[in-house]
């Protein structure tokens, strides 16, 4: 039996990868924003 074959229901794990989505979008930001402090910190 293939693990990867065992797929839960869709909703509960479409749930997930939207609240993950949503977080590495959170994440992009703040390390965008670290860059732009970094960047006029160094200037």
């Amino acid at each position: 039996m293939h693990p990867n074959k065992q797929q839960p229901r869709a909703g509960p794990d479409k749930l997930l990868q939207k609240k993950k989505r949503k977080g590495s979008l959170q994440v992009k930001k703040q390390s965008i924003t670290l860059q732009m402090k970094i960047r006029s910190g160094v200037k």
